[in-house]
């Protein structure tokens, strides 16, 4: 049951990595506007489905490791991108609007990295200790940045309700 569902995931894992790059194969398409803050999710769910493979017993060892390698590729090509669209939004649009200002998709980067946090944390490799005593902060870094962007904006956002115009009580 276990290797029939960590297939079926597979199988829509790779059409759904398809129709990403097909998205991104065509020309005209720029990487400070037009690329998703989602995208990360692609390593994210390898990182998930390696863990499943893993935790349930359908890979195991280097089947594992080999694996967690391939996936620990595609996350480096992943933020490398990330990267060097973080450079090229700071300079189109400035610090504020081109890093700090509050998408509700942000929050799919801390769960991916978390997600391939929690793999290698599993996966006994050359870099698991360097990918955990470092990504630890990452994520907690994120986390703080994600949040405080957050709050700002419900703030900014807010509209105080004026007194007794929606009150039930009032007669």
């Amino acid at each position: 049951m276990n290797a029939a569902l960590i297939l079926t995931g597979f199988l829509f894992y790779f059409i759904s990595g398809w129709f990403i790059l097909k998205r991104y194969a065509v020309r005209g398409w720029n990487l400070a506007k037009d690329w998703n803050n989602t995208n990360c999710i692609f390593h994210g769910a390898l990182s998930i489905s390696g863990l499943a493979m893993f935790k349930s017993g359908f890979a195991a060892g280097s089947i594992a490791m080999w694996f967690w390698l391939v996936v620990f590729l595609v996350f480096m090509v992943v933020e490398a991108i990330e990267i060097i669209r973080l450079v090229l939004r700071i300079r189109m649009y400035g610090l504020k609007e081109g890093i700090f200002t509050y998408d509700v998709t942000q929050w799919s980067r801390i769960f991916t990295l978390a997600m391939f946090f929690t793999f290698t944390f599993f996966i006994e490799s050359p870099l698991q200790a360097i990918i955990l005593n470092t990504g630890i902060w990452v994520i907690l870094l994120l986390l703080v940045i994600e949040i405080y962007l957050s709050a700002d904006s419900l703030r900014r956002k807010h509209v105080p309700i004026q007194k007794g115009k929606f009150d039930l009580n009032a007669s």
